[in-house]
């Protein structure tokens, strides 16, 4: 869909499917995960893998108008 007026978007996926996804500390999701609107700047994406409990940190920029993709591979 549109982004939003002053907002980015991201999409986030990842080789394992169902890992929750936090943007900033606040959980958004599981993958995969189509584009959702975010606040233009720095923010820190995390991955949780629910079955063991691991999480990895991402840091992203998201510029306005813009759509990111952040496509990991967890191990």
């Amino acid at each position: 869909g549109a982004i939003p007026e002053g907002q980015g978007a991201i999409a986030v996926t990842a080789n394992l499917e169902g890992a929750s996804i936090s943007v900033d500390g606040i959980k958004k999701g599981d993958t995969p995960m189509a584009p959702f609107p975010t606040n233009p700047g720095k923010h820190t994406v995390t991955f949780k893998i629910l079955s063991t409990g691991q999480t990895f940190d991402f840091p992203v920029t998201i510029k306005a108008g813009e759509n990111a993709k952040l496509i990991k591979k967890l191990e």
